[in-house]
């Protein structure tokens, strides 16, 4: 049972990571993102390593996955796609200069971050700098209560999850 638990895990955060990876994908064709060699490049931000690791490692893992099958595919508007996965630690002290970093790196988008405390930070950051932030699991209504078209997630927000637990 844990295997299949396991493999139903896998299946449902790749299916997730492949629809960010889209929606990235999308953003890059209406801008000229990526780096200067002709790269795309997809940011991943989240805790790689410490106690919440696993989370970050399961994102880094979907999202390669999705960059894989992209680039087997001929990549995207034929450009190679590459991930640069950065470690935020899960601190939110960490995660502004981690979305530093990404901006510098010239990405076209980012899946992450992990917790809500560093994706509300960095997706500023992003917002400013007009790249695409997809977060899986960050649950506080300010990160789209703020109203950015640019900063999206695939979670249910804290204010959201009792009700419909309830019913």
């Amino acid at each position: 049972a844990a295997s299949s638990h396991a493999s139903s895990a896998a299946s449902a955060m790749k299916r997730w990571l492949g629809v960010a990876f889209l929606a990235a994908a999308a953003c890059v064709s209406l801008a000229a993102c990526g780096g200067d060699d002709g790269t795309v490049r997809i940011g991943v931000a989240g805790p790689l390593s410490g106690g919440q690791a696993k989370n970050g490692e399961d994102l880094v893992d979907g999202t390669t996955m999705a960059v894989e099958e992209c680039n087997a595919k001929g990549g995207l508007l034929g450009k190679k796609v590459s991930v640069q996965a950065r470690d935020d630690l899960a601190k939110p002290a960490n995660a502004p200069s981690v979305a530093h970093q990404l901006v510098g790196k010239k990405v076209a988008g980012v899946v992450g971050h992990f917790n809500s405390g560093n994706t509300i930070p960095a997706s500023e950051i992003y917002h400013k700098n007009g790249i695409v932030t997809i977060t899986p699991s960050s649950t506080n209504e300010f990160v789209t209560d703020r109203g950015y078209a640019d900063v999206v997630r695939v979670c249910g927000r804290d204010d959201q999850q009792a009700p419909t637990a309830a019913r």
